[in-house]
């Protein structure tokens, strides 16, 4: 077992791989393209595993950056970093092999930024109800506006001064974790931001409240989504021309 993980693959081999890698990300994602944005969903396995057309224009979760060079650069770094270490694994084949896979469809991914300013994903799993207790499946869950589609749960750890145990209901956003890393560091916080630190929170504090919490989705033909207190407001089929509230929700055990 030892000499089998201990064997070598050569830089030409991984090369290949990566071009291989490359060749089939760029092969499926037009077939995607042609094929699944018409349907936008198909079911294979049921909703266990269903193709589905997604165009991501962030990063990782859908995260964006509106710096396009900086975007790019980012990307372009992750890429040598991914490089660098597929060079120094020599001795480890497998290793060597799975950084093989990453950087080729880093490649891909770039490929489409350049060309279309956006990645093409389209598999689609669901493992387990993970939007509980809201609705699931096709429509509401991962890449909507609905909350089983954006709202998940956070645990933080932070010994001395976080009770263990203690739960809370306050409501946050992503942009509101650049705001808490500052204000828990006691670093300034950029101005023009968006964001509320939910450090009361953690220290069981008065904390301050968004008036509003705003979403938006370039997918499935545009999608944004308000919330004001307890309401919540959601708009589909943008690119369509719609630009009219199509669902309003009182609560959110309903969605």
């Amino acid at each position: 077992m030892h000499q089998f993980f201990q064997r070598k693959l050569h830089l030409k081999h991984a090369l290949a791989v990566i071009l291989s890698v490359i060749f089939l990300d760029q092969v499926t994602k037009y077939l995607a393209r042609f094929f699944l944005e018409p349907a936008h969903s198909v079911s294979i396995l049921g909703n266990f595993f269903r193709l589905t057309y997604v165009e991501n224009p962030g990063i990782a979760f859908g995260v964006r950056i509106n710096n396009k060079v900086m975007f790019t650069f980012l990307s372009i770094i992750a890429v040598i970093v991914i490089f660098y270490y597929l060079i120094k694994l020599k001795e480890h084949w497998l290793l060597r092999f799975s950084f093989a896979i990453i950087l080729g469809g880093a490649f891909g991914n770039l490929i489409d930024r350049f060309i279309h300013g956006r990645v093409v994903d389209f598999f689609d799993f669901d493992f387990f109800n993970s939007a509980k207790p809201f609705k699931n499946g096709y429509g509401r869950s991962k890449g909507f506006v609905y909350e089983g589609g954006i709202r998940i749960p956070m645990i933080t750890s932070w010994p001395n001064h976080i009770k263990a145990g203690s739960t809370t209901d306050h409501i946050s956003a992503f942009y509101d974790l650049l705001p808490t890393i500052c204000d828990i560091t006691g670093i300034e916080t950029p101005k023009d931001i968006d964001g509320i630190s939910f450090k009361p929170t953690l220290l069981n504090q008065s904390q301050q409240k968004h008036d509003h919490l705003y979403w938006e989705f370039p997918s499935y033909k545009g999608q944004q989504a308000v919330r004001m207190n307890k309401w919540k407001g959601i708009r589909k089929n943008i690119f369509e021309k719609n630009m009219n509230i199509g669902k309003l929700f009182l609560g959110f055990f309903f969605q």
